[in-house]
């Protein structure tokens, strides 16, 4: 299949309105260009905004149309490939994350090169370049920065290079969008960044016809994965759970209870972003090993 041209339509908006910036085929991929999560505004040697627009923030590119993925569908999207570029920005945000009481606001330019990205000098972190935002288009418009069940800001380091996400379809053609790369990031990005990093992202895009699903699932090499959002911790623990449970009981044929026991002993239960207080909803997840020949997923 050939590879549709580079993207590099932006929106801020998940909408239904949005007119699409490429339209293909289920199995086809697409290559999409991405900016950072500052829309690529900050620069070297001019201070940092005291405030953020939270409205200019987040872009994603896209969206695309896939033909033929209707409401009740899913999107499988394969993520075949993620380049960022040689400079990224971290940044102790205003009024973000656990600490922020203890910290000034401060952006730190980072350098990528060779897989390695300069923290400081003659301190290295090894890159591992993954998706902040991706999703499809809920029935409702809602900003690229915000996350739910179609996915969105969901700051997941599991969705990169060889892993599948799988999203709801609420729209005709799905209208599908990614964007806010980061070269890397900690579980929780606890101080609303990692390095933020423009990129190209390369995916392929495929319809799962009348799968019903109604919360992200992450396939990575070893495990699957069940992503819920919510502003409490409990509820958001509750939802991922009560989610992954029907997963099991639909896909091995347990039972609530042997389910239930089943995440004591082989589930894990993690945050993907939590840096609190914001305006948006926490994302957590659990995961659980793949089993030869039982995709959880079908």
């Amino acid at each position: 299949m050939a590879i549709i041209p580079i993207i590099e339509k932006t929106f801020f908006h998940f909408d239904p309105k949005n007119e699409p910036a490429a339209t293909v085929d289920s199995g086809e991929i697409v290559v999409l260009k991405t900016r950072d999560a500052f829309d690529n505004g900050l620069k070297p040697g001019v201070p940092p905004p005291a405030e953020f627009d939270l409205e200019a923030m987040d872009p994603a590119t896209g969206p695309v149309f896939v033909r033929g993925a209707q409401a009740g569908d899913a999107l499988k999207v394969d993520i075949l490939d993620i380049q960022v570029y040689e400079q990224g920005v971290t940044m102790a945000a205003p009024n973000v994350g656990a600490l922020r009481d203890t910290v000034e606001t401060r952006a730190q330019f980072i350098k990528v090169k060779d897989g390695w990205i300069e923290f400081k000098k003659d301190w290295l972190i090894k890159a591992d370049p993954m998706i902040g935002v991706i999703g499809t288009t809920p029935p409702e418009r809602i900003h690229a920065g915000w996350q739910g069940d179609f996915g969105g800001n969901i700051d997941t380091k599991q969705v990169k290079k060889g892993a599948t996400i799988y999203l709801p379809v609420y729209v005709d053609g799905a209208l599908f969008g990614c964007g806010d790369l980061h070269a890397v990031q900690g579980d929780g990005e606890l101080c609303g960044t990692g390095v933020e990093i423009p990129g190209e992202v390369t995916v392929r895009l495929s319809v799962l016809k009348g799968l019903g699903l109604t919360q992200p699932v992450v396939e990575t090499h070893d495990k699957w994965y069940v992503l819920a959002t919510n502003k409490d911790f409990y509820e958001g623990q509750r939802k991922a759970l009560l989610y992954m449970q029907k997963l099991l009981c639909q896909a091995y044929g347990f039972d609530n209870t042997e389910a239930f026991m089943y995440l004591s002993l082989q589930g894990d239960f993690e945050n993907s972003q939590v840096c609190l207080p914001a305006p948006c909803e926490s994302v957590f997840r659990i995961g659980v090993p793949k089993i030869p020949g039982k995709p959880l997923i079908k």
